[in-house]
């Protein structure tokens, strides 16, 4: 085998095997929107770079029919592509939105890891207009319930960052007229943000070309996945998340202080 040919099959054999993880990744672990609100293009570069790019090229320079320690060089890049693919798939993976729960005027993307933790069965949330299962997580209701509340979070670790959502698993809902209702309270306003922001402008301007007149339809809440935040935009009726727009609350404003 020449280099060239060697080059050819090994470039060949790993955009395969690249791009079949990415796209299990962007059609299966994170559909739709999830892929941008989780931030999942920097494990997939990293993959897509030492996997499609440098390991081929690595091939390139140090393949030579005959040279001494060919096979451990071939070897060395072989193994750091399969630490890199593996790595970012393990990743991908552990971290995927598994339940999606609406608390305290948020929703918060809960992953295989958290979902595990709190032995939730995110099937039960799981309905027909959902991309990934949606909950409720009802705020205590009166002063017993919000002292059981206050309790279960003081028996935290110190230190611990866990929010409601990765805590209560027990409480969880399926969303019905509660929680359809507490998310109409929470709606945001965007026109400052929009109105002050060219960037954001621009943002919402290819979110209403894709949406038309619908987006008026739409309920918009806060939405953690990963490290991003983003608005939800939520169907008033059923409350199913439709998509998510890449502008963050902080110069939102509750629609019911404007009213």
């Amino acid at each position: 085998m020449t280099r060239i040919q060697a080059f050819t099959t090994h470039l060949i054999t790993s955009l395969l095997v690249v791009f079949s993880v990415a796209a299990i990744a962007l059609w299966i672990w994170y559909p739709d929107f999830y892929a941008s609100t989780n931030n999942i293009w920097q494990p997939l570069s990293i993959m897509i770079g030492v996997d499609a790019v440098l390991g081929p090229v690595m091939m390139l320079i140090l393949f030579k029919p005959g040279k001494p320690g060919l096979k451990f060089d071939v070897a060395v890049i072989l193994t750091i592509q399969i630490i890199a693919l593996a790595g970012a798939a393990s990743l991908l993976y552990l971290e995927r939105p598994k339940l999606t729960v609406y608390y305290d005027g948020m929703f918060v993307c809960l992953s295989s890891n958290n979902v595990n933790a709190i032995n939730v069965d995110p099937e039960q949330f799981m309905r027909d207009d959902f991309l990934v299962p949606q909950a409720y997580l009802p705020e205590p209701s009166n002063i017993a319930d919000q002292r059981a509340w206050d309790q279960r979070l003081s028996e935290l670790p110190d230190g611990s960052l866990m929010l409601p959502p990765y805590v209560f698993g027990d409480k969880f809902e399926a969303i019905g007229s509660n929680g359809l209702a507490a998310m109409q309270y929470e709606d945001l306003d965007l026109t400052k943000v929009i109105a002050e922001d060219s960037e954001y402008y621009a943002t919402w301007q290819k979110f209403a070309q894709k949406h038309g007149e619908k987006i008026n339809d739409y309920i918009y809440l806060s939405m953690t996945c990963s490290v991003n935040e983003h608005l939800a935009a939520v169907d008033r009726k059923t409350g199913a998340i439709i998509d998510a727009v890449a502008i963050p609350s902080l110069n939102t404003t509750k629609k019911r202080i404007l009213n």
